[in-house]
């Protein structure tokens, strides 16, 4: 989805696109210190036709969690100037719900897991949308080294 931004979202793709990117560089880090920190186990799942092996990881907050909700975040505060915009950024919270549902089907992760990794997600994004002025001029460097493209 961020390559679909980037290449056919235009100037607001590719603003949304920067903004998701660096929001996940950072909250990689930040969610694996906060699982080895709580240090919280893997629900048991007892050997039957489930879909994924049991993970070693430990459980909260759900990266997968973390990740869709910082994604679907920024892209519907962003990326909604038209209706279709806003269509695309409807889709990806729906997404970003249907992945955190299928982190506690497919038995990954206890619900509390998934919870706190919306919050983490959603509450890192509003941080970086708040410092919204500092991210702009970075993606003006980017943008003008890589697009040529003047604003």
């Amino acid at each position: 989805m961020i390559l679909f931004l980037l290449i056919f979202g235009k100037e607001n793709g590719r603003k949304t696109t920067m903004f998701i990117l660096v929001t996940m560089i950072i909250l990689v880090p930040i969610g694996m210190m906060a699982k080895e920190i709580i240090e919280r186990l893997r629900p048991i799942v007892p050997e039957a036709d489930f879909l994924m092996l049991a993970d070693s990881e430990y459980s909260f907050p759900s990266g997968h969690a973390l990740m869709v909700s910082a994604g679907a975040t920024i892209t519907l505060i962003l990326f909604r100037d038209s209706r279709k915009e806003l269509a695309i950024s409807v889709l990806l919270v729906v997404e970003a719900a249907l992945v955190c549902f299928s982190r506690v089907y497919v038995g990954g992760h206890y619900p509390l897991d998934v919870l706190g990794g919306i919050l983490l997600g959603v509450g890192i994004s509003f941080v970086f949308i708040w410092k919204e002025k500092w991210l702009k001029m970075l993606y003006l460097r980017i943008n003008n080294k890589f697009f040529k493209v003047k604003i």
